[in-house]
């Protein structure tokens, strides 16, 4: 036998009452969480659709870093408290580059692994941009608070300084101590210590290492040839081949004709290491060997050199 429904002089079941009632208490308590919760995670989605807009922008021009602004100010608006968040911050500096007595004060307070989270995309978007001097100030700070630094941070500081003619003998040192940490050699540590003794005006050492770290760096990537770069391995032996004459500045293959973008990044990187060596040269007076360097640069389609670092 079903259970009988009592109902009150409106129709309407009791229980029906009690189920409205408590769903109205329930609302008293949650509504003012929900109305506070609401608009700064609405500025984190404002924040975040404005990163991914710069993600696909390729120079400031872009229309996307226009959009990214406008998203970034329906954030403040949305809730006024998201531009103390460093999301938020790192994204507007991209935008719009934020002055270092803004950006290093807010650091400082940050715990070690917070300042590292936020420190280096910050440090790597002012490189990007070749605000060098800026890079190795917020890299100086983060790295500061570190009683030991691994390898892949000292370098990162090291090579930091160099690209802002600062701090070089303390650039050495920590190169130095990263790559007595280092189990097997790394070509990107080895460019570093180049760069860094060129810009001691150490050019002799700094050829040194520059060829050891080109060398490593074509001898692995040989190794790890694989068909599915969609070139072929006499096409990559030609590309990587060093300029030690004539000869050798001249490629079928220019970068434009690479198409799996990580192996172009991966040949941009040795590209950099090769104006590294073109400039060496230029520094020792070896004019000839310097100016295939420089052809060898041309002739695979990096023509801006500004853009090598």
């Amino acid at each position: 036998m079903a259970p009988q429904v009592t109902k009150n002089h409106f129709g309407i079941s009791e229980w029906l009452v009690v189920r409205m009632w408590i769903v109205f208490y329930i609302s008293l308590v949650v509504y003012p969480c929900l109305k506070a919760y609401w608009p700064i995670e609405q500025a984190k989605l404002y924040v975040a659709a404005a990163e991914n807009a710069l993600d696909k922008a390729k120079q400031p021009e872009d229309e996307r870093f226009q959009e990214a602004r406008k998203l970034l100010e329906k954030a403040r608006e949305a809730d006024p408290s998201i531009a103390n968040t460093f999301d938020y911050l790192r994204v507007l500096d991209q935008v719009d580059p934020l002055p270092l007595e803004q950006l290093l004060p807010a650091l400082k307070f940050l715990s070690p692994s917070a300042r590292r989270s936020v420190g280096y995309p910050l440090a790597d978007d002012a490189m990007k941009r070749k605000e060098f001097e800026k890079s190795y100030q917020i890299l100086s700070l983060v790295s500061s608070f570190e009683a030991d630094k691994k390898p892949d941070e000292r370098n990162r500081l090291a090579y930091g300084a160099a690209l802002a003619k600062k701090d070089l003998r303390l650039a050495l040192k920590e190169i130095d101590l990263a790559l007595s940490d280092l189990d097997k050699e790394a070509p990107g540590l080895l460019d570093t210590k180049a760069w860094v003794l060129h810009e001691l005006h150490k050019d002799d050492e700094a050829l040194e290492w520059i060829d050891r770290a080109i060398l490593l760096f074509q001898t692995g990537l040989l190794k790890q040839f694989n068909p599915r770069f969609e070139i072929t391995k006499e096409q990559l032996e030609e590309f990587i081949r060093s300029p030690n004459s004539e000869d050798d500045t001249k490629s079928s293959l220019t970068i434009s004709g690479v198409k799996i973008e990580q192996v172009a990044n991966i040949l941009r990187e040795l590209a950099v290491y090769q104006y590294h060596r073109a400039e060496i040269l230029n520094s020792l007076k070896q004019t000839e060997k310097a100016d295939w360097a420089f052809d060898w640069l041309e002739n695979r389609g990096f023509n801006k050199f500004s853009e090598l670092f």
